[in-house]
């Protein structure tokens, strides 16, 4: 897919070579063959995002990084693995048991719910429907995400934009032409901003979470004189502002309920810290506004071209 996506002749790649830059030109490349599996962007986008996911991954990287040198020389940092005196030999004769460690560890990890799916399912609302919806593609791809914040945008905007065209072109004698040229419904700048939505939220759930677990699930404020006035200052006020389900509650300090809003803080600053990259990457000084005009004539000329409509 890289290789495919560059202009130059090299046959190796790394997670750098994944840019804004990439994913469009694939995509503008790709799509219009007719027989072509990439005729959306948010296809091309999604099948860099899992390539992303592969080369970014932990696990990946520290094999790169870290590779073991083999060979006779001790001095040199080397083992030799047919030397019976070599520590790392029971590395290689307890192989079988790591890996299937591993493997029961990603089998347990696929059966197990999602981050999101663990949080919609509590009896405490603690994220709007339209903030879990936002979130979904920050659990599954946080770190294929980093360095492409422009890339998502287009997906955002002119990626459900297609997704009009595509639905219209199901309809018997439909007219596609207004919808190709015409600006899509959500701007960069509503993007950004409803991931700066999600972070505030984020910050007081994590805020009241501090306020309860500190208070016990009780309202007494003379129990906490001793600790952090501030912090407990602004705790309480994002507490007493939820006004979601459940959060009558965790205030009355049902103890069932405060146990629940304990147990789902890991997940919430699971998905704070999903999603610092990306916020980092929006508020980087872009002018948003003048890159969205820039891609508006990009992808209506890209969709005239996929779709047949002439300008």
């Amino acid at each position: 897919m890289l290789k495919a996506s560059r202009r130059n002749d090299r046959n190796d790649f790394d997670a750098g070579d994944i840019d804004d830059e990439a994913i469009l030109e694939f995509w503008r490349e790709h799509s219009v063959d007719e027989d072509s599996e990439f005729k959306t962007y948010r296809k091309s986008f999604r099948a860099f995002l899992r390539f992303g996911q592969m080369v970014r991954g932990d696990e990946l990287r520290a094999g790169f990084d870290r590779p073991v040198n083999l060979g006779g020389d001790r001095t040199a940092g080397e083992w030799d693995p047919a030397d019976p005196s070599s520590p790392e030999l029971r590395m290689m004769s307890d192989g079988a048991n790591v890996a299937g460690d591993w493997q029961a560890g990603i089998e347990e990890e696929d059966q197990s719910d999602s981050i999101l799916e663990r949080l919609a399912s509590s009896e405490i609302k603690f994220l709007k429907g339209t903030e879990l919806k936002l979130l979904e593609i920050i659990e599954t791809h946080a770190h294929a995400l980093i360095g492409i914040a422009q890339s998502l945008l287009r997906d955002r905007c002119f990626g459900h934009a297609q997704g009009r065209i595509t639905a219209a072109l199901k309809k018997p004698r439909s007219d596609i032409s207004n919808l190709v040229f015409a600006a899509p419904e959500t701007s960069y700048d509503d993007v950004v901003d409803a991931f700066e939505n999600v972070q505030t939220s984020l910050n007081e759930l994590i805020d009241a979470a501090a306020y309860v677990l500190l208070n016990k699930g009780g309202d007494d404020d003379d129990a906490l004189s001793e600790l952090d006035f501030a912090m407990l200052t602004r705790g309480r006020k994002a507490l007493y502002g939820l006004k979601r389900k459940g959060f009558d509650l965790v205030r009355n300090g049902d103890p069932v309920a405060v146990e629940e809003f304990r147990n789902a803080v890991p997940d919430i600053i699971a998905l704070r810290e999903f999603i610092a990259p990306l916020r980092k990457d929006f508020n980087g000084g872009v002018p948003w506004s003048a890159c969205q005009e820039e891609d508006q004539v990009v992808f209506g000329e890209q969709f005239a071209q996929i779709y047949g409509v002439v300008s």
